[in-house]
Formats: structure tokens, C-alpha cells, sequence
């Protein structure tokens, strides 16, 4: 059983990626997770905390305020890394 992928040990790893990326090009690989996340919000918009491993369907409190929260802190370092790795590659 490979255990339950959840939004914000995903965004963690979008967090630390962005953290470590050097180029744009190595923080482009984040907006994949982005999406990822994005794909799996409910109709509504809202998150949830967990996913069934097959299927990925939530299975888990469902607005989950904390996945909403690394979504916007994820976000934000996202665009902040950006604009500093545009700054310097110009």
C-alpha cells in the first residue's frame, strides 16, 4: 500500500524546490506540482487534506484550511523566486 498523497506534504516539496532552484528553468518544474494541486480541488475550489493512493479521490476532511494556506505561502514563493531569478538572468 503506498499511503495516502496529501496536499501539503506536495506543496512542501513545491516549497523546497522553489527554494532550491537556481534558474528559471528549475522553477519551472513547480508549476507541475501546482496543477497537480489544482486538478485535485473539488468543483467548488476547496482542498482537501488527503487522497486515495489509487484513484485520487479525496478521502479526507474536505475544505481542509491548512492545504488552502501552503497553496497561497507555495504561491507566493513561487512569484518571489521568479521575479528575483528573472531580476538576476537579465
Amino acid at each position: 500500500m503506498p499511503g495516502n498523497p496529501w496536499i501539503i506534504s506536495t506543496l512542501w516539496l513545491a516549497q523546497y524546490k522553489i527554494a532550491t532552484a537556481l534558474t528559471l528553468e528549475q522553477l519551472q518544474g513547480v508549476i507541475g506540482i501546482l496543477m497537480w494541486v489544482v486538478r485535485h480541488a473539488r468543483p467548488s475550489g476547496v482542498l482537501p487534506e488527503q487522497l486515495h493512493p489509487f484513484g485520487e479521490r479525496p478521502i479526507s476532511v474536505c475544505p481542509l484550511s491548512w492545504s488552502h494556506a501552503e497553496v497561497i505561502i507555495t504561491v507566493m514563493d513561487y512569484l518571489d523566486k521568479y521575479h528575483q531569478l528573472r531580476r538576476k538572468e537579465q
